[in-house]
């Protein structure tokens, strides 16, 4: 089979390509965005009945990705004070 690729699609592709990296976000505010779900995923899992060590378990990874994301909530709030983008992402999440 062979691919034809006519100057509107290759028009098309290139404009998606530019718009995705034209709304790329800093690497830092992708680790936080990570951190942060990371942090409401884990926050949500707890569960009374399960046994101690899977308790701890649950327990060290909320403290790991939470503590994680406040501090980056924190630092991304004073490093990125114009851009709405960020601002918006990083009030998304009451830690």
């Amino acid at each position: 089979m062979k691919i034809k690729f006519t100057p509107l699609a290759i028009l098309l592709f290139s404009a998606g390509c530019s718009a995705v990296q034209a709304n790329a976000l800093p690497a830092d505010v992708e680790a936080f965005q990570n951190n942060a779900e990371d942090c409401q995923h884990f926050a949500g899992e707890w569960d009374s009945s399960w046994s101690k060590s899977e308790q701890e378990q649950i327990e060290a990874s909320v403290d790991k990705y939470c503590g994680a994301a406040r501090k980056q909530q924190k630092q991304l709030q004073k490093k990125y004070p114009g851009d709405k983008q960020v601002q918006e992402i990083t009030a998304e999440y009451n830690l």
